[in-house]
């Protein structure tokens, strides 16, 4: 059943990758869509992720600092959003290079967490930066169209950095020690201060969605919240069957899968030789860095 559940939660990852990959193509404005999206994910995510019995309680171990640090995260996250939607001009690379963002919160661990290097994590590294090197080097991306730059690569970058940080920022709780998120408060805190910072940009510019960008971004905040609630269900199941560490690899692999399965065979896209090596380096550094 973990297997399952987990082979459904990279589904609906490709998912999103895929919406961020229509609104890219459209031309939509960026803030308006991701505004009203995060916010409808983030109300989503009180709804159906939060356990409200303890969060009435009281029973929040380090309230302060766990606010701080995902409010923090929850900003620095949406940076790297909206620049992975950009990057998704080039659908399968963008979406590989801003996935590969687990490179991060690995250096992270061995530098200032005290974890121990494992050569499959070293090995990983070595086939992110190798996809990186061979997506700044192919002629032609999937999406990019003839005659494009490499200004998604840049943006993938970026969106790299960002995610990374924020993945990073999440780590620090799990390291506190006897800390556990008694009422469930991670995600609609990093949902919640990305959407506020997004709703007052958007009202200072007065940006407001067209009904095509409503309609999508529903679908975008209900992929987000399902995927959550699908994650943490196969991560329940997968630790009782002792197999946890299947759970990202399978997950963010599948949605690869499913974005390259949507680029070619929906879109019609044909990557050159060397940037299909870089989706499959990036594919595999995800796997060995999650092992």
């Amino acid at each position: 059943m973990g297997l399952v559940l987990i082979l459904l939660t990279g589904v609906v990852w490709g998912g999103i990758g895929i919406v961020l990959a229509v609104v890219a193509r459209r031309q939509w404005n960026v803030l308006a869509f991701m505004s009203a999206a995060t916010t409808l994910a983030a109300a989503g995510s009180w709804a159906a992720l939060t356990h409200w019995p303890s969060l009435l309680a009281g029973h929040v171990p380090k309230a302060l600092p766990l606010v701080l640090l995902l409010t923090t995260a929850g900003i620095i996250g949406i940076g790297g959003m909206l620049s992975l939607q950009k990057a998704m001009t080039a659908g399968t690379a963008g979406w590989t290079v801003g996935q590969s963002a687990m490179v991060i919160p690995f250096l992270v661990g061995i530098l200032f967490l005290g974890e121990p290097p494992r050569l499959a994590g070293v090995l990983g590294l070595l086939a992110i930066l190798g996809s990186l090197v061979a997506f700044s080097r192919s002629r032609k991306t999937p999406g990019s169209g003839p005659g494009s730059d490499h200004g998604w690569f840049r943006y993938a970058l970026l969106a790299l950095l960002l995610l990374g940080i924020q993945q990073s920022l999440c780590l620090i709780p799990s390291s506190w020690e006897g800390w556990s998120d008694t009422a469930r408060l991670r995600i609609p805190l990093l949902l919640t201060s990305g959407a506020l910072a997004l709703v007052v940009v958007s009202a200072k510019k007065r940006l407001r969605p067209e009904r095509g960008i409503r309609l999508l971004a529903t679908l975008y905040a209900t992929l987000v919240v399902a995927g959550q609630i699908l994650l943490f269900a196969a991560m329940d199941q997968l630790r009782a069957e002792n197999r946890l560490a299947l759970a990202f690899p399978i997950a963010i692999g599948v949605s690869m899968v499913a974005m390259a399965i949507w680029d070619r065979w929906v879109w019609q896209n044909r990557p050159d030789r060397t940037a299909w090596v870089g989706i499959q380096l990036g594919l595999l550094g995800v796997i060995l860095l999650a092992l």
